[in-house]
């Protein structure tokens, strides 16, 4: 069966033309690398960052299908050239860091509900094929500038006026992202490296999934999306005071520290940041069906006549907790310590 869908995924992106903002983020650069695999026709890469092309660049310069463009989702007349002939589009160009978003809004919305809307509007103008959108759990009753920018953005994206499109518009809701571009886990081993942790909260909890899990879960639901939905992968959760007290015991002897030397701060929970996350809304439920190891919320269809679904499994509060040793386990399983 896994043969069986990787066959379907490979033909589906086979001669394709495929853009990917923000290409050279955490996300978008293995969205790229994973497509590869696939024989696209061609990859546009689209990111303002200068460097990260030229890193991309010389990773993959071994494939001559790959375009390397400079450019801000910001701007919507640089964008007509880049959209002409797009088949699928990954829309993962964002501003995403809560702090930062916090202090600096109208940054935020720039970046993510302007620069969403600009995509959307030259894709439809274009006809691309598909559109996927990513988005993140913390759109569920956002209490962050960044959480609102990005919830915002799902309207854009799912907005009905849409739906007789020749673009077929969808959005993919991750968790935490383990070890990608500024998350958790790159924070905690640079703090360990200078003999302290910083800890928000004990009761602090938060869906995970791997970068692979990610790219998986983005590559398979932009196969399977008619227009319409937003889908959500079934993750695992822990206690973030769990993930720094785990980090502290394997990491610091490698770095010549001992665990009970580190020093943990608690600084008590960020403005904008919440104690523990929501996959969906009460009300999103209503359209949710399980696809085993997804979720879809099909905003556009009939609801499910008041369909019951336990809060354990969407709501990091309820969800059970991956033990300390099933963390360690974690970080060598997906060698997140190197």
């Amino acid at each position: 069966m896994l043969f069986n869908l990787i066959m379907e995924i490979g033909d589906f992106y086979k001669d394709k033309d495929i853009l990917v903002t923000g290409g050279c983020g955490s996300i978008g650069r293995e969205i790229v690398k994973h497509l590869l695999n696939h024989n696209p026709k061609k990859i546009r890469v689209f990111d303002q960052n200068e460097f990260g092309h030229h890193k991309l660049k010389n990773e993959l310069k071994n494939y001559s299908n790959v375009d390397y463009i400079i450019g801000n989702v910001r701007d919507y007349d640089s964008l007509k050239p880049v959209l002409r002939g797009v088949d699928i589009v990954f829309h993962t160009a964002a501003l995403k860091h809560l702090p930062l978003c916090e202090t600096d809004p109208m940054e935020a919305i720039k970046t993510n509900t302007i620069g969403t809307s600009n995509m959307i509007e030259l894709s439809k103008q274009e006809n691309v094929g598909k559109f996927i959108f990513i988005s993140t759990d913390k759109t569920v009753y956002p209490t962050s500038a960044m959480a609102a920018t990005k919830l915002l953005c799902e309207k854009l994206v799912l907005n009905t006026r849409l739906f007789n499109s020749n673009t077929k518009f969808s959005c993919v809701r991750f968790g935490n992202v383990l070890k990608s571009d500024g998350s958790v886990i790159p924070l905690f081993i640079d703090q360990i490296k200078n003999g302290y942790i910083n800890i928000t909260d004990d009761g602090m909890s938060r869906f995970f999934m791997s970068i692979k899990d990610a790219v998986d879960l983005v590559l398979k639901s932009a196969m399977e999306s008619s227009g319409g939905e937003i889908f959500v992968l079934k993750m695992k959760s822990l206690m973030i005071k769990d993930l720094a007290e785990a980090l502290v015991e394997e990491f610091a002897p490698i770095v010549n520290i001992k665990p009970k030397d580190v020093k943990v701060n608690y600084i008590g929970v960020r403005p904008g940041e919440k104690l523990y996350e929501q996959l969906m809304s009460e009300e999103e439920i209503s359209y949710a069906e399980d696809l085993g190891d997804r979720f879809v919320i099909r905003k556009n269809g009939a609801p499910n006549n008041g369909t019951h679904m336990d809060k354990d499994l969407y709501i990091s509060k309820y969800n059970h907790k991956l033990s300390k040793e099933e963390i360690k386990k974690m970080f060598v399983e997906l060698d997140l310590l190197n």
